[in-house]
């Protein structure tokens, strides 16, 4: 056994050369001088080698993002701080292999928390379109008549989920390789009500709802366009990582039940009006897929209850939600009305009043059954013993 000194963090540092650490995993790069060139293998999007890799660190010049042994071992292996000390201090005085003897498999990048100049980016444009809809900028007026009259949101539910307004194409500083330009490409913020996406306090999407429909014609504008094709009415800024996250995941808990539904706005909807009897999350749309971290994380809810659009793409999401939940969730669909929204802003309709009696059938339902199994049950045995 080593002494204490051995286990110096920068001491151990000093000792290893991340070159040799990221060839044994990647293999031989592209070495110019004391640098060696690789494809960035964290994001998809690296077309030419612009991950450098030196003695002491490495930088991706793709997303700003730099580090050193330790942090290349945590993204690499999704080690912890301790554990890549370990491995460094067995690499140094040859205690085991260099190889981690179980590294942890790392999620597939849709679902990883964005790069750290994303995040500076993206944050940036979120602060820069609540200032703007705040603004006593007429289109930003007329934004907030929307949210308020069209999307029946108040000015509280609006400041909770930082809604902002971005009035034009903004042109950003974070780049992203084009595959159709073959090169490099500042990425832009599309003009719309821009809604932030966060998931374990990390900032991981910008949805965009375009100026196109119903918005568009608060504005008074024609619907935006791009070389003559309205936009789709929500778009993504680039890079966004919408996959594994749920729109306020983070507001739910262990002691209060999940209310599903399709949509940001009906989310945000509904969680103002049944306020915190139970938490209302969205994955964005009824095509998105249940993750199994999502899945884990809904199974441990007291309740899990689905409100998904009337149509067609709503009743295939509950089938699907039902698969991925073992059954062990409860559908519901609205008296009237196709979503949260016509319901409540067009139709009058009482949503906390009318959920409550719907939950309440449910509990009723699930005691008579769960009743029901009990005493077939017994009546079995006493059949079996007579």
């Amino acid at each position: 056994m080593q002494n204490d000194i051995t286990w110096d963090k920068d001491d151990l540092k000093a000792r290893v050369d991340l070159r040799e650490v990221v060839e044994s995993a990647w293999g031989s790069g592209r070495r110019t001088g004391k640098v060696v060139m690789y494809r960035a293998r964290w994001r998809a999007n690296d077309r030419n080698p612009s991950f450098a890799v030196y003695a002491d660190g490495f930088k991706d010049f793709g997303t700003g993002d730099t580090g050193d042994v330790y942090t290349w071992l945590e993204r690499e292996y999704g080690m912890t701080f301790p554990q890549a000390l370990h491995w460094m201090h067995n690499r140094v005085y040859g205690a085991s292999d260099d190889t981690p003897a179980a590294p942890v498999r790392r999620l597939p990048a849709q679902y990883e928390v964005p790069s750290a100049e994303w995040q500076r980016t993206a944050r940036a444009l979120m602060q820069q379109s609540q200032a703007y809809l705040w603004s006593d900028a007429d289109d930003a007026k007329r934004v907030r008549e929307y949210l308020a009259v069209e999307r029946g949101l108040s000015e509280a539910t609006i400041r909770r989920y930082h809604l902002g307004y971005n009035p034009a194409w903004r042109r950003t500083r974070y780049a992203y390789w084009s595959e159709s330009w073959g090169r490099w490409r500042r990425a832009r913020l599309a003009p719309g009500v821009v809604i932030p996406w966060i998931r374990d306090s990390a900032l991981v999407a910008l949805r965009i709802r375009c100026r196109v429909g119903r918005l568009a014609d608060w504005l008074c504008i024609p619907p935006d366009s791009i070389r003559g094709e309205p936009l789709d009415k929500y778009r993504s800024f680039r890079d966004s990582r919408l996959g594994g996250t749920l729109f306020n995941g983070d507001a739910i808990t262990r002691e209060r039940g999940v209310l599903l539904v399709e949509g940001e706005f009906d989310a945000m909807l509904a969680q103002q009006e049944i306020g915190d009897v139970m938490t209302v999350a969205t994955l964005g749309s009824a095509s998105t897929r249940l993750s199994r971290r999502l899945r884990d994380r809904l199974l441990v809810c007291p309740q899990v209850i689905s409100l998904f659009d009337q149509d067609t793409a709503g009743g295939i999401a509950t089938e699907k939600l039902a698969q991925a939940l073992d059954g062990r969730h409860y559908a519901l669909q609205l008296p009237v009305g196709k979503d949260i929204t016509e319901y409540v802003v067009e139709r009058g309709g009482e949503l906390a009043c009318w959920l409550r009696d719907a939950t309440h059938t449910l509990s009723c339902a699930t005691m008579i059954r769960a009743e029901d199994a009990t005493h077939g049950h017994s009546g079995d045995a006493d059949s079996a013993g007579g």
